[in-house]
């Protein structure tokens, strides 16, 4: 992917310390196994006040190989236990989907064979009329992003739709 259409290098322009945060979480992920980064991320969850439904991995499917996608998957199995659900966007065409289990796979490329396809249109017009609008990306919506969970769970519409409009 060109780096002028990624969501991650347009944050790391953005926000002064994107950059260096990621590179410190990623130092977190790689000194732990999948059962310990789970059991981590369990207690650190119980301790929260609000409840934690939905995790979403990786700020734009951060995927660097498979190992990630495999420990990803791993934890998600643990969190899953917990009534957590998991998620990734995506656009790791490279990665090999076929074993994941536990992960809503929502597939920002058309190379990707995720649970769901995630598509950028213009306007709503663009939209078919069996496609599914994300409330997120509609102004005339009131909804927040994680109140529908369509896009974040495997039994959601197989496409999914947002706009390039600003809120």
């Amino acid at each position: 992917m060109d780096a002028n259409e990624c969501y991650a290098v347009a944050d790391e322009k953005t926000y002064k310390n994107a950059l260096e945060y990621r590179r410190r979480q990623e130092f977190l992920w790689d000194s732990m196994d999948a059962d310990l980064f789970a059991d981590a991320l369990i207690e650190m969850i119980s301790r929260k006040k609000d409840d934690v439904d939905v995790l979403r991995f990786g700020e734009s499917g951060d995927l660097r190989h498979q190992a990630d996608l495999d420990r990803v998957d791993r934890v998600a199995e643990r969190l899953h236990e917990h009534g957590i659900l998991t998620f990734i966007y995506t656009a790791s065409e490279w990665m090999d989907f076929s074993d994941v289990e536990h992960i809503t796979v929502t597939a920002s490329n058309d190379g990707v064979p995720g649970d769901q396809d995630y598509n950028v249109v213009d306007e709503k017009a663009d939209i078919p009329d069996d496609g599914f609008y994300c409330p997120i990306s509609d102004p005339e919506s009131e909804k927040m992003c994680g109140e529908c969970l369509e896009c974040m769970t495997k039994d959601g519409p197989d496409e999914i739709y947002a706009t390039l409009q600003d809120r």
